[in-house]
């Protein structure tokens, strides 16, 4: 492994500390000793690291830690304090910054006698001690605008990406943040007391500082560029100038089509400037292995590169140079061999990889453990699973079944018009204990299957690359292939029913039921490609399809079938 290095006698694990996370923990790299010799045993026990260290990040990722709330205030307090600064001048306030008016025409009023001056002070002053003890008392949304700004400033760093979601305002989190909003309207209210005594920051240590930790606290914002999709409509609009109407339109469909991919791939909404070599080529082997549930050709894979070279060449010669380079440089492949395929779980492996999932099980964070296991035993994909919501677990005719639909008010989306289908649960998730989870979600009130799914707006899906790394992390326990991953599961789904096709075809074949076979195949098939939502070729299995009712669905479905040992998991529910 890349991470294991050894120190005199006994192997390490060097651990990089994530870009985003290196202000936060102020390292850019952790060493921990693996305390042994032997290098098989400390790349086993790098892996355990590893993932305890990737929960460990995830955790700090959407949790309200008091750096970010430092550089929160920091950018409010240095922000407002400029612009009531221009106020004195006489200076307009910029565009982008709401200048209370209540504060420009108590300035104006108390600038008309130094009597004034000096009991606003004064009067300043005493209601600063009010706000701490009203503070102190823990009532601080009694404090005026604190709330509002709070809610404003959470909002922003949601929109950078310094936070995944707006925090609830019940919850610790808001409230701690709250409380420093409120704190600063105190140092406000200071610092006015001051001023309006003709102390400037210069002659006041007080004011000093106030700003000089102010700026200390502030984040530094790494360029990320602008949205891939923002590039490609730049691209586009300079593309199509020189082409026909019908060539254009079928150059659209491919930029939304790689625009989806990337979305896909690393369920988050990438800069220009943060895709890297290695996401260029995470990418290539997403497009290769999972994208649009097929592996691609050489050659189409190839296209799509071309495509996204061209891109990021466009943007690398524009006078704005909204790109760096060129990362998909040298990626293609050659069109002469085959691809690659992507594989599935071998025996030892899913055995493995389920006595990890039972291993790691966290009732906290409990899709994590239900979203691999549905896969295995329903092919949904993950977004699928993740958007579920607790009237989407429905029974019909004794059948119990997932439903899978758009619905554009609870921001639950399609990825396929043949993805719309209704699902049956396997008997296996009721025997593991699934239903009881559910109706356990429902008496806690929650509408959704699974609460710590949110929805992200930027990129339109209930997850994002934090929850699709630590999906993956116990898988990489097991083997670093690449090419095996979460989504292989639907593979497996898929390859358990064939095998058990295969197995009916030959009783068929040795009892002389040859003519069954094609009608077997044909209608076993479509109920197959229906539960994966695949399309359904033909006018005419079109038709028989729409005549295939749940119970058909329910006795294909339930065919698919592990030779691995589940207690482990049996004994979490």
């Amino acid at each position: 492994m890349d991470c294991v290095r050894r120190r005199g006698k006994v192997y390490s694990a060097v651990i990089t500390v994530p870009a985003d996370l290196r202000l936060l923990i102020g390292k850019f790299q952790i060493w921990r000793s693996l305390k042994t010799k032997n290098y098989n045993v400390a790349r086993s026990e790098a892996r355990k690291l590893l993932m305890t260290v990737d929960q460990l990040f995830s955790q700090i990722r959407n949790t309200m830690d008091s750096r970010l709330i430092n550089a929160m205030v920091a950018d409010f307090g240095l922000e407002t304090l400029a612009e009531r600064d221009k106020a004195r001048m006489g200076v307009k306030a910029s565009d982008n910054v709401e200048l209370n008016a209540a504060y420009k025409d108590f300035y104006d009023l108390v600038q008309k006698t130094e009597d004034r001056q000096m009991d606003a002070s004064i009067f300043l002053a005493d209601v600063a001690g009010e706000y701490q003890k009203i503070i102190s008392s823990g009532r601080q949304g009694e404090i005026p605008d604190a709330k509002r700004t709070a809610r404003h400033y959470v909002t922003c760093n949601v929109a950078r990406g310094n936070l995944d979601d707006t925090l609830d305002e019940d919850s610790d989190d808001f409230k701690e943040v709250l409380t420093a909003f409120a704190t600063t309207e105190r140092h406000f209210l200071k610092v006015e007391a001051e001023r309006l005594q003709g102390i400037t920051v210069d002659d006041s240590d007080y004011q000093h500082r106030l700003v000089n930790r102010w700026r200390a606290d502030l984040i530094v914002q790494k360029d990320v560029g602008i949205p891939l999709s923002e590039l490609c409509e730049k691209y586009y609009e300079d593309w199509s100038k020189n082409y026909p109407a019908n060539r254009a339109k079928r150059k659209l469909t491919e930029l939304k089509r790689i625009e989806r991919s990337f979305t896909e791939c690393f369920a988050t909404s990438l800069g220009v400037k943060a895709i890297t070599p290695e996401k260029a080529k995470e990418w290539r082997e997403y497009l290769q292995h999972e994208f649009n549930d097929e592996d691609l050709s050489n050659k189409t894979v190839n296209n799509y590169l071309e495509t996204i070279s061209s891109i990021f060449n466009f943007g690398h010669r524009h006078a704005s140079k909204y790109t760096d380079g060129n990362p998909f440089k040298g990626l293609t492949l050659p069109e002469g061999e085959a691809s690659e395929k992507s594989r599935i779980f071998g025996r030892q492996e899913l055995q493995d990889y389920v006595n990890t999932l039972a291993k790691f099980h966290n009732p906290d964070r409990a899709e994590m453990t239900w979203l691999p296991l549905i896969m295995m035993f329903s092919g949904m994909r993950c977004n699928e699973i993740a958007q579920l919501y607790v009237d989407d677990i429905q029974e019909l005719e004794g059948i119990h079944f997932f439903r899978i639909t758009g619905n554009a008010e609870r921001n639950q989306h399609l990825k396929t018009d043949t993805s719309k289908r209704i699902i049956p649960v396997h008997s296996k998730l009721k025997e593991l204990g699934f239903l009881e989870y559910v109706s356990k979600i429902k008496d806690a009130g929650h509408e959704q299957v699974f609460p710590n799914c949110k929805y992200r707006p930027t990129i339109g899906l209930y997850y994002d690359s934090n929850m699709s790394t630590a999906l993956n992390l116990p898988i990489n326990l097991i083997d670093a292939d690449k090419k095996l991953r979460l989504y292989s599961l639907r593979a497996n789904f898929r390859n358990s029913i064939d095998e058990k096709f295969i197995d009916s075809v030959i009783a068929a074949l040795d009892s002389g039921k040859s003519s069954a076979i094609d009608n077997y195949s044909r209608y076993s098939g479509l109920a197959l490609d229906n539960i994966m939502g695949h399309k359904i070729k033909g006018s005419t299995g079109d038709l028989v399809y729409r005549k295939i009712q749940l119970h058909v669905a329910n006795v294909v479905l339930q065919q698919a079938e592990y030779r691995i040992d589940f207690d482990g998991l049996r004994k979490l529910t």
